[in-house]
């Protein structure tokens, strides 16, 4: 019998606490999101043996998969379905390797361990080495494709070495000159046929190693001049514009694992961070149907000022609730337990697949959230289980040992 610690117990007392509290709503939210009804249960398209897997977990363990957490030790033996390592973990080969064996080894289901792996100033192995000074998006935009591919082919061996097996990138934003993504040399160049080229080369170099890759920002930065992860950002941009974007992912969905959403408002097609908006999130199911589609930090700053600003009239509770302050971690803000249901409840009918938090605690709440909808709602059940069932997926293309006992 595994003992949770004290500090952990005491948070999801903390949420049973607030189970009653009202939930925010939100009059403009709607669009054509993907049905939950008969997604898994009567689905005869899906693999048996992995169908019979998701059947055989329990409610608690199928909440854990969908949440991708910072790297703490309590919250994995909880039960998540991955970690995300940043570049103060991964100090040397020795290190990092004894630390995702000693996960694996807590957690019943093999993790997705993942990294941001741009390069330039997104460089998560800065510390090793070899890849110190691996060019930004930029850079690789000047190489040729083979001189890509066969980088990241070299890359992506020394991380599955590391025990390290999902890259969240390319970075596929068409950013124009001046933009925040430009600026930052995170895009590869800021034209399409362009990034279609280098994106492809980037990631098929993963693919040949074994790793899996996510694209992002859907659907794109684009012109926007600020930082998502930080403030809210409203980009008014044509929907002709946006299929261009999109048409990026279109083209190189051969060699993408998964799509991660971006937090961006885009005002011409719906009012709601990508992330929370069906019809953007339905955009990115339609290119990868079986794909993995994962939010970026589903309680990032600027989520919660989202949130606040945009919906306080709607809930006045919201200013009396106790707040929660994190652990003193770089990405972790206070946040409430409303705030935490209203992020689980639009992203998760928008679609997401795997919610990313930096921040360990609210991993706990978003968990014991996602069992509540599916305890009440069997569409949320049935919805919850197939996600499961695509993440799964995935997990047995990279851990060929893995067997279900079933």
């Amino acid at each position: 019998m595994i003992i949770r610690p004290v500090k952990y117990i005491l948070l999801v007392l903390t949420f049973i606490s607030f189970s009653q509290c009202t939930l925010l709503k939100e009059d403009s939210y709607s669009g054509a999101g993907i049905q939950h009804r008969q997604l898994f249960q009567n689905n005869k398209e899906l693999d048996g043996t992995i169908k019979e897997m998701v059947e055989q977990m329990s409610l608690d363990e199928l909440a854990g998969q969908m949440i991708i957490s910072y790297p703490d030790r309590d919250i994995v033996q909880m039960g998540v379905g991955g970690v995300i390592f940043f570049h103060h973990h991964i100090k040397n080969q020795k290190g990092i390797k004894e630390r995702i064996k000693d996960f694996n080894k807590l957690s019943s289901i093999p993790l997705l361990v993942m990294i941001d792996q741009e390069g330039g100033m997104v460089n998560t192995l800065k510390n090793i080495k070899q890849y110190r000074n691996m060019p930004s998006a930029r850079g690789f935009g000047k190489w040729g494709e083979p001189r890509i591919v066969e980088y990241n082919a070299d890359l992506g061996s020394y991380m599955k070495e590391l025990k390290i097996n999902t890259v969240l990138a390319p970075c596929l934003d068409v950013s124009a000159k001046g933009s925040l993504m430009y600026k930052l040399k995170r895009s590869f160049h800021d034209t399409v046929s362009v990034v279609e080229k280098k994106g492809a080369a980037f990631a098929r170099g993963f693919q040949k190693a074994g790793v899996l890759t996510v694209g992002k920002h859907f659907p794109g930065y684009g012109e926007a001049m600020k930082n998502s992860d930080i403030s809210v950002v409203l980009y008014p941009v044509s929907l002709e514009k946006l299929e261009e974007y999109i048409s990026v992912y279109k083209k190189i969905r051969e060699y993408l694992d998964g799509i991660m959403m971006s937090s961006i408002i885009y005002s011409g097609i719906d009012m709601v961070p990508a992330v929370f908006s069906k019809k953007l999130v339905k955009m990115a199911r339609e290119v990868l149907p079986e794909g993995l589609i994962i939010s970026d930090d589903i309680q990032s700053k600027a989520i919660r000022e989202y949130i606040r600003q945009y919906l306080k009239k709607e809930e006045k509770t919201i200013e009396r609730e106790t707040v929660i302050h994190s652990r003193d971690l770089p990405y972790s803000w206070p946040f409430t337990i409303s705030e935490i249901k209203y992020t689980v409840d639009h992203a998760f009918d928008a679609g997401i697949t795997l919610f990313l938090t930096l921040d360990p605690q609210k991993a706990i709440f978003i968990k014991h959230y996602l069992k509540e909808k599916a305890e009440n709602d069997p569409d949320d059940l049935d919805r919850l289980k197939y996600n499961v069932y695509l993440i799964l997926k995935k997990k047995m293309k990279i851990y060929k040992e893995y067997s279900p006992n079933v």
